[in-house]
């Protein structure tokens, strides 16, 4: 059988196969399912000292998609947004988001699942950390075709495509008027989600993998074919023209 990453190398060669954009990652040559780079992009994406958005928008829709829709978390002043946080017993969480009255985890999983029982560790960490803190969320995000749970159950886990349709909400009007041009970034991140962690894993049916594995001989035969229908064409032409 063609594994998985065979298989999409294979269609994404076919000459039928043709990408609308080209993303950022595509012209970096950067891996789609590098969990460092994409976990540095939403804590920027959601950090409202930099990414120019008004209110904590994308904090907000973050927590919308979760379904925490009572946290007015907009009108609240974020302090901090943390990449790879230090826990008591030196475990790294992906993001840390700190408001004033509420703290968000956020254990972002690619093409992996859970090493250990770290979902476990944070939440026994948050809890303690953070028991002050009004509200406290705890996120597993993942693309829809990850199946990996954590295995802290206080962890909600949401996918990519959750994740991108709250996104999708924000518009440029959400964006302080000399950042606006920031909105770019936002959309780039969601053609980048919808290209790669938002579509389904491929199911490889047998006569798929058939198809694939035998397509030059499909096209030596169409080939065959044209050229055969092509001479046909010109004997029917010229016996014509004879008569």
């Amino acid at each position: 059988m063609l594994d998985l990453e065979s298989f999409q190398k294979e269609i994404n060669e076919m000459d039928f196969v043709k990408h609308p954009y080209i993303t950022f990652m595509d012209v970096l040559s950067q891996k789609y399912n590098d969990e460092n780079l994409i976990s540095n992009w939403l804590a920027f994406l959601f950090d409202s000292n930099i990414n120019g958005l008004k209110r904590n928008k994308s904090i907000k829709q973050l927590l919308l998609a979760v379904g925490k829709n009572n946290i007015e978390i907009e009108k609240e002043d974020c302090i901090s947004v943390k990449r790879e946080a230090s826990t008591s017993n030196q475990k790294r969480i992906d993001i840390l988001i700190e408001c004033s009255n509420t703290v968000i985890i956020i254990e972002n999983k690619i093409d992996s699942s859970e090493n250990g029982n770290q979902t476990e560790e944070y939440y026994r960490y948050a809890e303690k950390e953070f028991c002050s803190k009004k509200n406290r969320i705890y996120i597993y995000l993942k693309p829809n075709y990850n199946n990996s749970i954590p295995s802290e159950t206080n962890f909600i886990c949401i996918t990519y495509e959750d994740l991108i349709n709250k996104l999708r909400e924000i518009d440029k009007t959400d964006y302080k008027d000399e950042e606006a041009y920031k909105y770019e970034y936002l959309l780039e991140f969601l053609r980048v989600g919808e290209r790669y962690m938002k579509n389904e894993e491929f199911e490889i049916s047998n006569e798929v993998e058939f198809y694939v594995k035998n397509l030059k001989y499909w096209n030596d035969i169409s080939s065959a074919y044209q050229s055969n229908n092509s001479n046909l064409v010109k004997k029917i032409e010229t016996d014509i023209s004879n008569t």
